[in-house]
């Protein structure tokens, strides 16, 4: 039998679930009983790193995870703002305005602490028993409440130019380039993200172990 948690580099292009069944098989084996697992925090398809996956017994510690400690690190392009706020979504704002590194730096402790975060509606979140992101891309229209968040930390690590675009690397989740209180008419979202570190149970829990 096999309990325990498997941490997994989740890539670019699966979902959460994906990988989910992906890691169960591997470790239940052929000719077994289907092996229960679940995972500590969604992470979209386009973003990649640290997915924490329970197996066996270690599943009833999943409540308790998916409030845990996690950092992000991500891009943000400016030019373009989307309905989901990344690249995945449709474009319903452009700009040729490229804020400067001091207007970045001075928007980024309003992003920290305990904050109000509006939700994308491109999210695994539930409405009346539906993921936001199924019913967004149905076209119904989805009305997300604000939820209270504490981001312990946001920094500006670099900036990188690439065809005259501006892109910014932080650490915060996807949003920020929309909510952050930047001049009105600059327009951004997330190109890419990478969830660098995940901190998902007590840590007297052992690693994942196996059992025949």
């Amino acid at each position: 039998m096999v309990s325990g948690i498997v941490f997994l580099d989740k890539p670019q292009g699966w979902t959460s679930r994906r990988a989910v069944n992906e890691v169960a098989r591997l470790f239940g084996g052929s000719g077994r009983p289907r092996l229960k697992a679940g995972h500590a925090g969604t992470l979209d398809p386009m973003a990649t790193g640290v997915l924490a996956i329970a197996l066996g017994e270690a599943t009833k510690t999943v409540p308790y995870a998916m409030d845990a400690e996690k950092t992000y690190r991500f891009t943000a392009e400016w030019g373009t703002g989307t309905d989901s706020d990344d690249a995945e979504g449709k474009v319903i704002a452009t700009s040729d305005v490229r804020p400067a590194r001091e207007a970045i730096e001075a928007a980024i402790p309003a992003l920290t602490g305990e904050i109000s975060q509006i939700p994308p509606i491109y999210s695994a979140i539930k409405v009346q028993g539906e993921r936001a992101y199924d019913l967004a891309r149905e076209g119904e229209a989805v009305e997300l409440q604000p939820r209270t968040i504490q981001i312990h930390e946001a920094r500006l690590v670099e900036i990188a130019h690439q065809a005259g675009e501006g892109r910014d690397v932080g650490g915060a989740a996807r949003g920020a380039p929309g909510q952050a209180q930047l001049a009105d008419d600059v327009a951004g979202s997330q190109a890419d993200g990478r969830r660098a570190f995940s901190r998902p149970c007590p840590a007297h829990l052992q690693p994942a172990s196996r059992h025949d």
